[in-house]
């Protein structure tokens, strides 16, 4: 008979539970280094929350997240002057 891999256990979380943090995770780091590194700039910033400000479901949270992107982005505008 042959051995069945086991999956390794990292976490003692549930699955979807380690899901939805790394999603969480990955989002953070994401909304964070596309301002800081200047893969945006401030009139696509400008288009994103027109765009995403128009869908009721996600316009609170996408105004949120804009907010933050945008202050982030003029951080690093100001460092490198």
């Amino acid at each position: 008979m042959l051995n069945s891999a086991k999956a390794v256990k990292i976490s003692p979380l549930t699955k979807i539970f380690n899901l939805v943090l790394c999603t969480l995770i990955y989002l953070a780091t994401y909304f964070t280094l596309t301002p800081a590194s200047k893969a945006i700039n401030l009139q696509e910033l400008q288009n994103m929350e027109q765009i995403l400000g128009r869908i009721r479901i996600l316009s609170p949270i996408a105004k949120l997240i804009m907010k933050y992107e945008n202050k982030l982005l003029t951080l690093a505008q100001h460092k490198t002057c």
